[in-house]
C-alpha cells in the first residue's frame, strides 16, 4: 500500500465491477445505482487513456480488465458483483430489524454505504479505509457532487493501527 495511491485491491475490485456492469449478458447483475456509482469511481482513478469517459479509453479499460480477469480467475468480477448484493441483502435486513449504525470496514470503492444513505438519512454509517484509498473515494464523491450528513470517514491503516 502506498501512502498517496488507493489500494490496488479496491481499485481491481471496481474495475471488475464497471466491467460486469458493461458485460452484455452479466450486466442485468449490476443494479442501476450500484452501476452508475461505481462508473464515478472508476472515472476518477482511470484517467488517460483508460479513462471510461471516452469511446477508446472505455474499449483500453475493457481489454485491460478482461485480461486482469483472466489472470486471476475467470468469473471472479462477477463473484464480487454477486457477494456485494448479499452483503447488502443481510444489512438491508439489519436495517429492517432496527439496527442504528452500519460499519464497513476496508471499503475501498465500495458504494454499499452510498446506497444505504439516500435510502436511510437517519443511519449512522461509518466507513473504515485506509488513509489514501479513502482520500481518492472522498475527491471521486466531491466531483460526484454526492455528500451524505450520515456517513462517517474512518481514516485507518489496519496494518499498523487498531480500531
Amino acid at each position: 500500500m502506498k501512502p498517496d495511491k488507493p489500494s490496488s485491491t479496491a481499485m481491481f475490485v471496481a474495475n471488475g465491477i464497471w466491467w460486469v456492469t458493461n458485460h452484455p449478458r452479466l450486466s442485468l447483475e449490476v443494479p442501476e445505482l450500484m452501476g452508475s456509482l461505481n462508473l464515478g469511481m472508476v472515472q476518477h482513478f482511470n484517467s488517460g487513456f483508460f479513462s471510461p469517459e471516452h469511446r477508446i479509453g472505455s474499449w483500453l479499460l475493457n481489454i485491460k480488465t478482461s485480461i486482469m480477469q483472466s489472470a486471476s480467475l475467470p468469473g471472479f468480477y462477477l463473484h464480487y458483483v454477486v457477494r456485494k448484493r448479499c452483503i447488502e441483502k443481510f444489512a438491508m435486513a439489519a436495517i429492517a430489524g432496527g439496527a442504528e449504525q452500519v460499519v464497513v470496514i476496508g471499503a475501498g470503492f465500495d458504494t454499499l454505504s452510498l446506497r444505504i444513505a439516500a435510502e436511510y438519512p437517519d443511519l449512522s454509517i461509518i466507513e473504515i479505509d485506509h488513509p489514501a484509498t479513502q482520500a481518492w473515494k472522498r475527491e471521486a464523491l466531491g466531483h460526484l457532487d454526492l455528500q451524505f450528513e450520515n456517513i462517517h470517514f474512518l481514516s485507518l491503516d489496519l496494518l499498523r493501527d487498531t480500531m
